[in-house]
């Protein structure tokens, strides 16, 4: 790898905090599950479990556990300021810093969801979303490609991050009902596609953490690196097909029930996620390979 250049997290590293991540979304919903909770269908998801977590007798959240969580993005903000990297944008961390301790302070259920108008956990990823995103621009209108390529990877490992964590949680909510003996065939064919999902979407994330960390090594489109990005191209055809074959089968499913006894899995349905990101990446794994061949054409005539 070119030495001095920062490139994206390896997929080793990525792994082992999406199986950390796994076993940390596994363990919060098992520890924090209630019925009240349960209602709420992981809307606020982590930070009503969180919530649940540390209440006090009462039924609050501590406030030493709303600063901390809340000075999270501040650290963001203050490491920026420490290395000299500050910009603009990265005044949204302090904003997002407020909002985290203002969605922790809110009472994250069901009825104070209908009787108050508190801020929601969305905002706070809105506001996430936001700074990264911006960042990410700032990058890519620099002459130089590596930070667009780091910010690139670490925003894939937070993509891997999110799968592994929802497919953790899944794992913890199918534990649950089976320790209730209150599972049905839809509760559990829901539970079974969304981990299928998380887990080809955190593989997906893996293949492109491989094409990205070659590119950043070779310093341009290699062969090595278009061999990496027709790995992923492969890889995430694969993945959406068999999403898309495992919809078509629960589809199938339901009129088959419904033909031979009334019943259905109406309510379960594809998480949506990853397979908006595998078609993504797949567009982009497409668009590179055609570049790739573009140049090497034009270069002939050169």
């Amino acid at each position: 790898m070119n030495k001095g250049v920062k490139s994206a997290p390896s997929p080793a590293h990525c792994l082992i905090l999406c199986a950390a991540a796994a076993l940390a979304g596994c363990a919060i919903y098992l520890f924090s599950v209630s019925a009240a909770e349960a209602a709420l269908d992981r809307l606020w998801f982590p930070f009503a479990q969180i919530q649940a977590l540390t209440a006090d007798v009462d039924g609050s959240t501590p406030e030493s556990v709303c600063l901390v969580l809340a000075a999270l993005p501040v650290f963001g903000l203050i490491a920026q300021l420490l290395r000299q990297r500050f910009k603009p944008e990265d005044l949204l961390l302090l904003l997002c810093g407020v909002l985290v301790y203002m969605v922790m302070k809110s009472p994250l259920s069901m009825a104070g969801a209908l009787t108050s108008s508190l801020v929601q956990p969305a905002a706070v990823w809105t506001v996430l979303m936001a700074w990264a995103g911006l960042r990410i621009l700032r990058a890519g209108c620099t002459e130089d490609g590596m930070p667009l390529v780091r910010l690139c990877g670490w925003a894939v490992c937070a993509a891997a991050l999110y799968f592994a964590y929802g497919a953790g949680a899944n794992v913890g909510s199918v534990v649950f009902v089976l320790r209730l003996n209150a599972g049905s065939a839809a509760v559990f064919s829901q539970a079974g596609l969304a981990l299928i999902s998380a887990c080809l979407g955190t593989a997906a994330c893996m293949f492109t953490l491989a094409a990205l960390r070659r590119y950043a090594a070779d310093g341009g489109l290699s062969a090595a690196a278009v061999e990496a990005v027709n790995r992923l191209s492969r890889f995430c055809t694969a993945a959406l097909a068999s999403m898309l074959l495992l919809s078509a089968a629960v589809e199938l499913a339901n009129a088959l029930l419904v033909k031979q006894s009334g019943g259905s899995l109406r309510s379960v349905n594809f998480p949506a996620s990853a397979l908006i990101y595998c078609f993504a990446v797949l567009l982009g794994s497409r668009l590179v390979a055609a570049h790739k061949r573009l140049k090497d054409e034009n270069d002939l005539f050169v």
